[in-house]
């Protein structure tokens, strides 16, 4: 400790001062990493509500459809959503509750008392201090009590000893704190990434069975999600008719996009090709086949187009 020279002489620790900076800011830490996880329980399930609403939504759309597909897929994203919700998100926001937000509130708790203690450390600082300079300015001029300035120092020494016991206790609990830290937040990140993966491995297998009704997101300035590529079925020759023959490299069967993103296919290259004709498909419609790889639209094959148009 030293003494800080100003208007007033006040007693200065650096390093209880730096170990309570530390102690403060983790305390700080601790609290803000539980209000998140608290957000994260509470609205995990957002997923799953909004999952209900376009489901409600999809049923009113399809209600006059006559369709089976389409009421077969809301009713599936219903009991999808409501799987997800029971055996996902609930156990994972009980599981968050007890295994990550209980125990970083437990640890939290303990702040309290040293936070008294920190309080009572500096008002004895402010007692010594007191004491002190009374010490000190007796001490430079003379007293009409010559018992006054022993009596003053006794005074001093006891507050001395009381502020040192509990800065030390202080120190103690405060240290112990910062040393139980990293071994509470290692358990409960593990608890959380477990909970996280187990929800994901849950949530996965249900998701999976919309996967029949699935497209995968749309690249580029497409407006529509293109479907996954189909199965490549082995291609069946055709025999060729006037107008020429059919490039081998065509000579399968191709699949396409309608107007309202729905799958159509397998078709023969001939079956394209009318259809390409008569303004069913066109240079902006997707297509799959021949050596491609994913969807393309009929105007970024150019061999394609002149194929279909000759």
């Amino acid at each position: 400790m030293q003494s800080k020279v100003g208007k007033a002489d006040n007693t200065v620790d650096e390093e209880y001062d730096s170990l309570h900076r530390h102690f403060s800011n983790s305390f700080t830490l601790s609290e803000n990493f539980n209000k998140h996880t608290q957000a994260l329980i509470e609205n995990f399930n957002a997923l799953t509500a909004i999952m209900q609403f376009i489901s409600e939504d999809l049923t009113e759309l399809y209600l006059h459809s006559d369709d089976p597909n389409k009421k077969k897929m809301t009713q599936e994203i219903t009991q999808v959503a409501a799987e997800i919700e029971n055996q996902g998100v609930q156990p994972f926001q009980k599981e968050l509750m007890a295994n990550v937000y209980q125990q970083v509130a437990e640890y939290i708790l303990k702040f309290e008392e040293v936070k008294k203690l920190h309080k009572q450390r500096n008002d004895l600082v402010k007692e010594y201090d007191y004491f002190r300079n009374r010490v000190q300015k007796m001490s430079e001029t003379q007293s009409k009590d010559p018992m006054a300035l022993p009596k003053e120092k006794e005074k001093l020494k006891k507050a001395k000893e009381d502020m040192e016991q509990v800065q030390s206790l202080t120190v103690e609990r405060m240290q112990a704190l910062m040393d139980e830290k990293p071994l509470v937040f290692a358990h409960v990140t593990e608890q959380l990434i477990g909970s996280l993966i187990s929800y994901h491995d849950k949530s996965k297998r249900a998701f999976d069975k919309l996967q029949v009704h699935s497209s995968s997101p749309s690249s580029g300035n497409s407006r529509a999600a293109i479907s996954q590529a189909p199965v490549r079925a082995k291609p069946q020759p055709v025999a060729p008719q006037r107008g020429g023959a059919i490039p081998p490299k065509f000579n399968c069967d191709w699949h396409y996009l309608d107007a309202d993103v729905n799958q159509q296919g397998p078709l023969s290259f001939l079956q394209l090709k009318q259809k390409y004709q008569k303004g069913d498909i066109s240079g902006s419609t997707h297509v799959f086949g021949g050596e491609m790889s994913d969807w393309q639209t009929v105007s970024a094959v150019p061999d394609l187009v002149r194929a279909l148009s000759s």
